[in-house]
């Protein structure tokens, strides 16, 4: 696989230098995931209102292929846009917000021959200290080089996750019609083998009389 994953120490909240370089990511329950040549991730930065963090600095990966690509301007202008629409807020980011505006900038990055990607996942984490469960969640940007990994998928995109759900949605919806109409079908059955054995028995009583 050209995933590699290694279990982080807890939350590093930005200690991996894998991560601060634009290398990795993190995963569920804090795995540093490293992604393969040809792609960079910029960690959303955590806490309350995170968009400013987010504009103070950017991985050096990431930086380095904006500059290749003679697309640094265009994307400190995306950051700031993020930052101010999906960051400013006390409880943190606001993922269809963020959505949005990556929808929005996919075509200035296509020109680039650069794919982007906003990625989340989320899990659940248990103290068993203090008997708590409360749910953790990272969020980050994955950019393509599609040059130079044209067959990279990313593992955790969000618009990817919402065409899974969709399918799941659409797969029971016809598992359910297919179940109703063998259901008739059952029924329509019951009813013929029913109506024959009336008729029988009316032959039968006819041919008494």
């Amino acid at each position: 696989s050209l995933l590699e994953e290694i279990p982080a120490m807890g939350n590093c909240g930005g200690r991996s230098t894998a991560v601060k370089d634009g290398k990795a990511y993190y995963g569920p329950h804090w795995k540093i995931i490293t992604v393969p040549e040809g792609v960079v991730v910029h960690q959303l930065p955590g806490g309350s209102m995170p968009g400013k963090t987010l504009l103070a600095k950017t991985p050096p990966a990431v930086e380095a292929l904006m500059a290749k690509k003679d697309f640094s301007k265009s994307y400190a202008d995306f950051k700031e846009k993020l930052g101010k629409e999906a960051g400013e807020f006390m409880d943190g980011w606001k993922q269809e917000k963020c959505a949005e505006v990556v929808k929005a900038a996919e075509a200035d990055f296509a020109k680039k021959d650069l794919k982007l990607y906003f990625c989340h996942c989320v899990w659940l984490s248990e103290n068993k200290q203090e008997k708590q469960t409360t749910t953790e969640y990272s969020l980050w940007l994955e950019i393509v080089n599609t040059v130079k990994a044209p067959s990279y998928r990313c593992q955790y995109d969000h618009f990817g996750k919402r065409e899974s759900l969709k399918d799941g949605e659409k797969k029971k919806k016809e598992a359910k019609e297919e179940e109703k109409a063998k259901e008739e079908k059952d029924e329509k059955k019951e009813e013929n083998a029913e109506g024959k054995e009336e008729t029988k028995e009316a032959e039968t009583e006819g041919k008494k009389e």
